[in-house]
């Protein structure tokens, strides 16, 4: 026998799905926007000299001197979507990976700071600021910790009421798989751009 569903349940249905998706969007969207303005705010933030040279430092150590260390186009882009997948990893923890992922972004922006700083007035904040957002690969790799980021806050939220996890989970796992490959994307293309830059 099949089950006779009333019509206005299923409207009632559709619409609150259709709420889920509108309150996805708008958590994506929010997340996006506010993540570039934490970046932002680092790079405008002031701070010491001393402090700028040894955030330059570390810096050099740690990505820069490590980055050249590697050879050929695959251990390039490898060496950056493995930095970028720890961050991920990191964002996509409950309740605190939003926290991470924020100040990850903010402390992004203090290395640009640090750069222009210590450039002997040879860069300018906002010639850095539009030169990263010219960049495809910065809004992709800011989308994919978007995506993550804002699926977390909705687990989160679901832990924080003791809502069922199931559904969420699910979804946390499909949008880890998509911000991986567009972490990928992001690295090829900024390997892609590092490597064709002219030599001076």
């Amino acid at each position: 026998m099949v089950p006779i569903i009333n019509n206005s349940v299923l409207e009632g249905h559709h619409v609150r799905l259709s709420i889920h998706k509108s309150q996805r969007i708008k958590i994506l969207s929010l997340v996006y926007v506010t993540l570039l303005i934490s970046l932002i705010i680092g790079l405008y933030i002031p701070i010491s000299m001393e402090y700028a040279e040894y955030l330059v430092d570390l810096y050099n150590e740690t990505m820069v001197k490590e980055y050249m260390m590697r050879k050929g186009f695959t251990n390039k882009t490898f060496f950056i979507v493995s930095h970028n997948l720890r961050v991920l990893l990191l964002a996509s923890a409950p309740i605190i990976g939003p926290v991470l992922m924020y100040y990850s972004a903010f402390s992004a922006g203090m290395i640009l700071n640090a750069l222009v700083l210590t450039s002997a007035g040879k860069l300018s904040r906002l010639q850095v600021l539009v030169s990263s957002l010219s960049m495809p690969h910065t809004w992709i790799e800011l989308l994919a910790f978007s995506l993550t980021t804002s699926e977390c806050i909705l687990v989160s939220l679901r832990l924080l009421r003791k809502a069922p996890l199931k559904d969420e989970v699910f979804y946390l796992v499909v949008i880890l798989i998509v911000s991986v490959s567009l972490l990928l994307l992001s690295a090829t293309l900024e390997t892609l751009s590092v490597i064709t830059l002219p030599e001076k």
